[in-house]
């Protein structure tokens, strides 16, 4: 699709210099910035402690997960263990 239309629009300087760390750390252009938000309303940023919780905790499970399809644990034996990382990440993000 051609794209044959230009929006323009006046901020602030620190406004802008908001939006350019953002758009670096997205590696985004503006355009495709705005045309994201134009389609679905917002862009999360995921704080990079709370990424590498998720990748842990993907980890995590997938050793369960081995453990069990391999038989060298019982199923009980994984909800504790599913169940003590339930609490842990529980303890560290809900106040």
């Amino acid at each position: 699709m051609s794209k044959k239309s230009l929006i323009q629009i006046r901020i602030e300087s620190e406004e802008k210099d908001i939006l350019e760390k953002k758009l670096k750390i997205l590696n985004m252009s503006i355009s495709d910035y705005t045309r994201f938000l134009y389609k679905h309303g917002e862009i999360l940023l995921v704080p990079e402690q709370v990424q590498k919780d998720i990748r842990g905790l993907s980890i995590n499970i997938n050793q369960i997960a081995r453990r069990l399809n391999g038989g060298s644990v019982t199923q009980e034996k994984v909800i504790l263990e599913l169940q003590d990382l339930v609490l842990e990440y529980k303890k560290k993000y809900i106040r």
